[in-house]
């Protein structure tokens, strides 16, 4: 039998595509053209820095263009707005060092070198306690605590100092309130404050207490308002009143004075207490900006007066960065 062999003939046809050279340029010339034009994969540059960056140009005659340095380390590439190459710029909100400035008593704050912003707490002192006093009488008395003082906590630039010519900012820092004697009411803390920018007000003095009436038998002072903030109440600030003192209690034959306010880091007096006859002076509050607790007497008719707790001092602390 004969074998057959078939053939089967492909044939190809090739396209050729035509490349489009820009205006001038000789085919077959690029190796020996200098720089490379942008439209046929180059870049448009007869040399570039190592390392830098190329961006988009504004036209088609440039269109690469080429920062000419590639900044320093630590720097950040930063925008200089719309139609502007970027930057290498330092960073400047990183920092490298904190530092604590604390006061206990009025001074004037002087910017650690290099400081760039600061944080800045503001308490004011607290509200002494109320006097408690049963004269010749018999009976129960219990007096009321001091209120807390305010808090302010807001940031500041060494810009804004620089701006508003307060480079040594004066610091005023509240007295702690006097106590009550005698049934009288205890004094308000008072204010502290950063400069013109910050500032918060004492405690109220808790209520005084005391018995003007033979049939009278049992007496009892209110508690002291906490003080607010003065300025600035709003903005990039947090701001809070101080906490009240508690009111006295005194049931026929004990008492319990009222509790000083705890500052805004605590510290509230503790409560005086008595359940026989006797009398005792309230506490003086324990941390910055907190208030005395409220005198006690009970009183078959020959105890007291006693006296409030003494408030607390305010603080002023700035932490800053540099």
């Amino acid at each position: 039998m004969r074998d057959f062999i078939s053939v089967v003939v492909v044939s190809l046809t090739l396209t050729a595509f035509a490349i489009q050279y820009p205006s001038g340029v000789i085919p077959g010339s690029y190796p020996n053209i200098y720089p490379l034009p942008v439209d046929v994969g180059g870049t448009g540059f007869n040399i570039s820095t190592p390392y830098t960056i190329l961006f988009g140009g504004a036209t088609d005659i440039s269109p690469l263009q080429q920062l000419s340095t590639t900044g320093s380390a630590g720097q950040i590439l930063t925008s200089n707005g719309n139609g502007t190459l970027p930057s290498w710029q330092t960073n400047g909100g990183s920092f490298s060092k904190i530092d604590i400035q604390t006061f206990w008593s009025s001074s004037n704050y002087t910017p650690t070198s290099g400081m760039k912003y600061s944080i800045v707490e503001v308490v004011a002192a607290g509200g002494g306690g109320g006097g408690a006093t049963a004269g010749n009488q018999e009976g129960s008395v219990a007096a009321g605590g001091g209120g807390a003082g305010g808090y302010v906590r807001g940031i500041i630039s060494y810009a804004e100092l620089v701006n508003t010519s307060q480079t040594i900012v004066s610091i005023t820092v509240g007295a702690g309130g006097a106590p009550g004697s005698s049934g009288g009411d205890g004094n308000a803390g008072g204010n502290s404050s950063f400069g013109s920018f910050f500032a918060a007000a004492g405690g109220i003095g808790g209520g005084g207490a005391t018995l003007v009436d033979p049939q009278q038998l049992v007496s009892s002072g209110a508690g002291g308002l906490g003080g607010p903030p003065i300025f600035p109440t709003n903005g990039s600030v947090v701001a809070a009143r101080g906490a009240s003192g508690s009111a006295g209690f005194a049931p026929y034959g004990g008492a319990l004075g009222g509790m000083g306010a705890p500052g805004y880091f605590g510290g509230n007096a503790p409560n005086a207490v008595l359940n026989q006859f006797g009398f005792l002076n309230g506490n003086q509050g324990l941390l910055w900006g907190s208030g005395g607790s409220g005198g006690i007497v009970v009183s078959n008719g020959s105890f007291g007066p006693a006296s409030g707790g003494n408030g607390s001092s305010g603080i002023v602390i700035v932490t800053e960065f540099s």
